[in-house]
């Protein structure tokens, strides 16, 4: 009996195997990309952190000193990491004082363009023992952590994509493992149920599939003992071993048969 492909065990098999694996490479993709993500943001608060304290330092002499000419030199240093967009030093009424740009220098906050879109600001107020002198203000850009993000999704994408392909192969390779010694065992059973005659299946292993491969040849033979048994039954008395009835009209049907053909002749 042929089976169709898609009511195939093998396919089957490595139809949940291939789900399963998906579902597992999933969410372990999804918590490694998270955590990776956290450590990341981690890692550039703490760069953030470090380039505003150094600056910071600078920015408050110059405060006190009011001679800003050196400190926007340090500024556009600073500014040519393409992290960092923008750097600016506000003293207490709000007026740029300090800056990367020079054409923003004497503006009020108000005063300043709008902020590129794929960025964020960090700030960091300058103070002293008379309180607050000004604030310190840079703008970084989240390009950077973008392309982090974009380069862990390629990356996570194409080992898990790997990884459900090797996984479909081992599903197909034990669904054809297994099939191939059921598909063996189907085969005898219609040899036996047809009246063909058919070597026992040995299929080595302690597993299911071999059990059911020993169990099936005891059911053959025990059905051959019983069909042995019935036909002699059939034939011969089974008290005294002779021929019965049915052998004896079997017998004669033939001697009449034979006789009939020897006569017309």
């Amino acid at each position: 009996m042929r089976v169709r492909w898609w009511h195939s065990l093998r396919l089957r098999i490595a139809g949940v195997i291939l789900l399963l694996e998906a579902l597992l490479l999933g969410v372990v993709l999804w918590a490694t990309l998270d955590h990776d993500r956290e450590k990341a943001r981690q890692l550039i608060r703490e760069q953030d952190r470090v380039v505003l304290e150094l600056l910071a330092q600078d920015a408050r002499q110059a405060l006190l000193t009011l001679e800003f000419d050196t400190l926007g030199d340090l500024f556009r240093r600073a500014a040519s990491n393409p992290r960092i967009l923008r750097i600016l030093l506000l003293d207490r009424r709000g007026m740029v004082v300090a800056s990367d740009d020079r054409r923003l220098l004497g503006r009020r906050r108000q005063a300043l363009p709008p902020p590129p879109p794929d960025s964020y600001r960090r700030r960091i107020s300058i103070e002293d023992l008379a309180g607050s002198r000004g604030t310190l203000e840079v703008r970084f850009s989240t390009r950077r952590l973008q392309q982090i993000y974009r380069e862990s999704w390629r990356l996570g994408l194409t080992l898990g994509l790997a990884g459900i392909l090797l996984s479909m192969l081992a599903a197909l390779a034990v669904g054809h493992l297994l099939t191939r010694r059921l598909t063996r065992l189907t085969r005898y059973a219609e040899s036996v149920a047809g009246g063909r005659p058919a070597e026992p299946v040995r299929l080595g292993g302690q597993d299911e599939v071999s059990a059911l491969a020993r169990a099936i040849d005891t059911m053959v033979v025990s059905l051959h003992d019983q069909t042995s048994r019935m036909r002699r039954m059939a034939y011969r008395d089974p008290l005294t071993g002779l021929a019965n009835r049915v052998a004896f009209r079997e017998r004669l049907e033939k001697a009449l048969a034979s006789a009939r053909r020897y006569h017309s002749r």
